[in-house]
């Protein structure tokens, strides 16, 4: 089956949320003690966003703890129509790039299906 290798766009570390997968859901907020965090974009999209606390009505919203002694690390790629789309790495990639001379830059290669899902 013939795959697609997508272009890397950037890496980056994000909190851990006490949530089944780590990461906020639609209609969930966290408070990091300076701004709201909430989700605006699919998971499989793009990061959360900060928002000022005097800007969000937190009415309908499930407020979800931030899980102090972790990070999540995620890379972003560009699909061939220029889409971003995110997927989770290894919690100490990051880490990786910064220490080890030369570390290589993620890699994604994606079927024909999945570029379809994204699209």
């Amino acid at each position: 089956m013939a795959k697609t290798k997508l272009k890397w766009r950037s890496s980056y570390e994000t909190y851990v949320y006490d949530t089944p997968d780590g990461d906020l859901d639609f209609g969930q907020y966290a408070d990091d003690g300076e701004d709201y965090i909430v989700r605006k974009e699919p998971k499989d999209r793009w990061n959360t966003r900060r928002v000022d606390k005097s800007e969000l009505d937190l009415t309908g919203l499930q407020k979800v703890n931030i899980i102090s002694n972790q990070v999540a690390c995620y890379s972003s790629f560009y699909l061939p129509d220029g889409t971003i789309i995110r997927v989770r790495d290894a919690d100490d990639l990051l880490e990786k790039q910064r220490t080890i001379k030369d570390y290589a830059q993620p890699t994604k290669e994606v079927t024909e299906g999945e570029l379809q899902r994204w699209q």
